[in-house]
């Protein structure tokens, strides 16, 4: 990955945007944890179209991420 320039940028991004959002809601059914979603985006590494794949997890993990930084409201635990 750090060898591709397209996914270096998107890793880069996703940190930043992940920092702009805040603090996360836990994990739900609708809300994916951030070290959940990074083991699931190193699973791509195993197929063939492993670029793809990661290009694809990062995509909708920085629709996450925007999502919560639009929509912030304090999150109360339950």
């Amino acid at each position: 990955m750090c060898k591709n320039p397209d996914l270096l940028a998107m890793d880069c991004t996703v940190q930043r945007e992940a920092l702009d959002a805040g603090a996360e809601p836990a994990e739900s059914a609708l809300f994916e944890a951030h070290d959940t979603w990074f083991r699931r985006r190193g699973l791509c590494a195993m197929i063939d179209t492993a670029h793809e794949c990661v290009a694809a997890a990062y995509s909708e993990r920085l629709a996450v991420l925007k999502a919560l930084r639009a929509n912030a409201t304090p999150w109360q635990p339950k």
